[in-house]
């Protein structure tokens, strides 16, 4: 070979090296911006279970619910669950999830098939943690009230993701030129064991009777409520009766379920002091309580009429008389109403109501200008406040000569 050949077969090789380690040169930068881009620092493990998964911040970030994904797959069926504060387990009510929140998501999963779950930023595109549970005996989220202890599961997925080009040039005899670029890219997440049994009881409110009602003793009204328990659920309500503001306790049932309706027949009292208590308990046991705002009034015994007397006078005619009446009447509890009516023959002729209030009233009614000669009859009618009753009846005559005066 002459010197000029050989001086261009070298030139061709050296050429062939810079192009080389130019392209590793740009492989570099490439790779340099995979590993600055941004990432998410938090700490999240999933827990998977035969009725549901749990997705705990254990640490670092917090993260938006708008930027979380989750997706689930088990057999040939796949969820992407909303993960947002509903799902929150003792959260802070916002719309960020914070390190020690746990979120829930209640679903049957086939304990016969693969379960994946994987949680992603979806605003990085980042795979922030990831679990599988495999075919096995049934595991549930939530312990039962009989659970002496909790044996926590661990599961790791590490992916990693690595990318190493490499270009090497060699011209020989006079240089060498060599070119090398390597990026990596590992996510590691590592989920911690299931959380520990239910502590926490349920919230229980009593909705009616919650105060200020009146019933009738033997009549049936609607006990309601709302009982609710974030983590294992309402099990039972039990719900108990005092006609003394509390102080004593009869049962009205036990082990109901969480309808939140109960048909009651009220018991035969006479009472202003009663409230209604209802308890509810979850599946892990824990009990929880909340009785009426105020008290209501239960009333069995009707009204009495105590007294009916008549006194007549002349009236503004020849032939008529003026009729008075005068009453007296009481209850227990608390009175409602008159009625004051004159019959002739079974008829009524003229009536006269009256509202009252309090266990006792009286008064007089008096008819005008009713017509002699004849024979009547005096009704009174008095109401209690949850429409119990009484009547009393009086005869009147206003024949001439017979000494009506006072009847």
């Amino acid at each position: 070979m002459t010197a000029r050949a050989q001086s261009e077969t070298v030139g061709v090789i050296l050429l062939t090296a810079v192009v080389v380690l130019t392209v590793g040169t740009v492989g570099a930068v490439v790779f340099t911006e995979v590993n600055t881009a941004e990432t998410t620092r938090a700490d999240l493990a999933v827990s998977v279970a035969d009725d549901g998964v749990a997705v705990t911040h254990n640490g670092g970030e917090p993260i938006a619910f708008a930027d979380l994904e989750v997706v689930v797959r088990s057999g040939d069926e796949t969820w992407r669950p909303p993960m947002n504060e509903s799902g929150v387990v003792r959260g802070d009510g916002d719309d960020r999830f914070q390190p020690s929140e746990r979120w829930v998501w209640r679903q049957s999963l086939d304990t016969g098939e693969v379960t994946t779950v994987r949680v992603f930023d979806q605003r990085t595109g980042e795979l922030l943690a990831e679990a599988r549970r495999y075919p096995t005996a049934e595991v549930g989220l939530t312990p039962t009230a009989t659970s002496t202890a909790a044996t926590p599961s661990t599961e790791t997925s590490t992916p990693v993701e690595t990318a190493t080009p490499t270009a090497t040039a060699t011209a020989t005899p006079t240089g060498t030129a060599t070119a090398t670029a390597t990026a990596t890219s590992t996510s590691t997440s590592t989920p911690t064991p299931t959380p520990g049994p239910d502590t926490t009881p349920p919230s229980v409110t009593v909705d009616a009777p919650n105060g200020g009602e009146s019933f009738r003793g033997g009549s049936t009204t609607t006990i309601q409520w709302s009982a609710t328990d974030a983590e294992s659920g309402v099990d039972s309500v039990d719900i108990a009766y005092s006609s003394d503001g509390g102080a004593n306790w009869s049962t009205v049932v036990t082990s109901t379920a969480n309808d939140g309706r109960y048909d009651w027949t009220v018991p035969t009292d006479n009472t202003t002091d009663a409230v209604i208590r209802v308890s509810a308990t979850d599946s892990a046991g824990n009990t929880a309580n909340d009785t009426s705002n105020a008290t209501f009034t239960v009333d069995s015994a009707p009204p009495t009429v105590e007294s009916v007397t008549t006194t007549t006078t002349s009236g503004s005619k020849g032939k008529t008389k003026n009729l008075t009446v005068d009453w007296s009447v009481s209850d227990e509890i608390r009175l409602s109403n008159v009625t004051v009516e004159l019959r002739q023959n079974g008829l009524s002729q003229r009536t006269v109501n009256q509202t009252l209030s309090g266990t006792a009233a009286s008064g007089e009614t008096t008819f005008s200008d009713v017509p002699k000669n004849e024979e009547y009859t005096v009704v009174v009618i008095v109401n209690d406040s949850v429409g119990l009753s009484d009547r009393s009846q009086k005869e009147v005559s206003l024949q001439e000569g017979k000494g009506n005066g006072n009847n």
